[in-house]
This record gives C-alpha cells, structure tokens and sequence, in this order.
C-alpha cells in the first residue's frame, strides 16, 4: 500500500512538473527586417521616373489647354466685332443731304465712314454716332479699329479715339451692289460707292484674318439705295 501510494504521489507531481514547464514556457518573439538601402534606392528611382513622366504630361496638357483657350477667345473676339460692324452698318442713315456737309458718309473698299442709330437697350441709352471702321496699324497694332464720335464732335471737327475690336485683320474688302443696267433683278458688285448723300443697300462685308480664312458676308441696309450702274 505504501508503494502504491508514493508511485501515485510521483506521478502526480511529475504532471505537475511539465505543467508548469508547459506554463511557464514564453511566446517567441517574432523578428521583422526593414528595407535595405539598395530597395530604398531602387523605389526612390522608380518614384523619380514616375513624377518625370507625370510632370511632362501635365505640362503637355497645360500647353494645350492654353492653346485652345487662347484660340477660343481669338475666335469669340473677332465674331464680336463683325456682329457689331454689321449691326452698325445695318442701322445707317443719310444724315445731311448736303453737297458741304461735314456729316458725310463714305463708302470705301477699305474704310467706312458713315452715321449709325445707336437703339436704346438697358445698359445704355441709344444715341446717334459717326462711325469710322477700317483694318490698319495702330499703336504698334495691326487689326480691325472702330472710332466712335458724336454728331457734335464731329461738327467741330474734332478727331474721335480709335478702339481696337479685333487683333489681326489683315484685309477689309468691301463691295457695294448696283442694279445692272439692261438686266431686270440683276446686281453688279463695285468696290466703291460713288453717292455721297446717300447710303448703299446691299453691302458685301469681306476681308481677311490672320491666321484664318477670308469672310464675307451680306448686309442689307434698309433705309439705303440701290442705284443703277453707269455704263
């Protein structure tokens, strides 16, 4: 019985003893490596790449971009300057009949000299003007000028400001319809207009741009006239 008794004693505490070795046993710590300077280098190079890359396909997108924005406004500019021309152009009259007016109209192949009614609108009230439209050199500039005067300035024989409306016009080719003589309904195109009491009908707007294509374009001024052509 006592035999018994101390094998079993054993045994026990030989469990105890690799339970508490099992217990008393600590995690492993696991180790992690960093980058060595060689992968650092080699992902500093492979970044550098990239941005360069990146930087130039930026800088071909701004280039463009700019282009065609400068293009755009190139384009809107000289579209508002023609509208105003011919909007001008359309609202002329005869203002002095007289052989010695001061006021008088001329009609060119590369200049206009005529009186236009401003109408009246919400920026601005309407009023009578004598405008000048011709493509030249001013200030250094070369392209399509517009000077504006009033009735009164004009009188005194003060000389107006010319405004730049569009850089770039390199040519104002403008042509006056004739009824032709013998023909019914039919037109002769002149350059000059040879009336000065009175306005031309059907105007031919042309000219050239650059860089761009000629225009030309048909104005029909209501209060005007439309003479036969001398043989």
């Amino acid at each position: 019985m006592v035999g018994s008794g101390q094998s079993a004693s054993q045994a026990r505490g030989s469990r105890l003893e690799v339970r508490g070795k099992a217990t008393n046993h600590e995690p492993r710590a696991t180790s992690s490596q960093g980058f060595t300077f060689i992968e650092l280098i080699i992902a500093a190079t492979i970044m550098s790449v990239l941005f360069v890359g990146l930087g130039t396909h930026l800088q071909g997108g701004v280039r463009v971009w700019r282009r065609v924005t400068g293009e755009t406004e190139t384009l809107r500019e000289r579209h508002f300057a023609l509208d105003q021309f011919r909007r001008e152009l359309v609202n002329a009259i005869a203002y002095d009949p007289r052989e010695e007016a001061v006021v008088a109209p001329y009609f060119g192949h590369t200049e206009l000299r005529w009186v236009t009614v401003r109408p009246t609108t919400a920026a601005r009230p309407g009023a009578v003007e004598y405008v000048t439209y011709r493509c030249a050199e001013q200030d250094g500039v070369q392209g399509l000028w517009r000077t504006g005067q009033a009735i009164g300035d004009v009188m005194a024989r003060q000389a107006g400001t010319p405004v730049l409306l569009a850089a770039g016009c390199a040519e104002l080719a403008v042509e006056y319809a004739y009824a032709a003589s013998g023909t019914a309904g039919a037109l002769q195109w002149r350059d000059t207009w040879t009336s000065t009491k009175e306005i031309p009908r059907l105007v031919a707007l042309g000219g050239r741009f650059e860089p761009g294509r000629p225009f030309r374009e048909l104005v029909w001024i209501p209060t005007g006239t439309l003479p036969k052509a001398a043989e």
